[in-house]
């Protein structure tokens, strides 16, 4: 699978992937979506705040503050060739 594959999932599957990142995050506290391409399929995860590393969560801190809105949701993307974050602000 490649990135272009990934991003394609994301987007077929955004309303899912938000409803799960808003149920989870009620539950959980604040953290990310883990969409993680393990052998030709995706994986997704949600990871609260205090999991994740500390590469992360200063990332999502920086992130967080940036935009300051409750509304931004919070993706972690990774493929063989690489990762990143996505936000998505749902008020948009």
């Amino acid at each position: 699978m490649s990135n272009n594959r990934i991003v394609k999932f994301l987007e077929e599957k955004l309303s899912n992937l938000i409803q799960i990142y808003i149920t989870e995050r009620k539950r959980e506290g604040d953290g990310m979506l883990i969409l993680a391409e393990v052998q030709d399929e995706v994986k997704v995860k949600y990871m609260p705040y205090e999991q994740l590393s500390s590469e992360l969560q200063l990332e999502f801190n920086k992130l967080k503050d940036e935009s300051a809105k409750p509304s931004i949701i919070y993706f972690y993307i990774a493929t063989p060739e690489g990762a990143y974050i996505q936000t998505i602000d749902l008020e948009k």
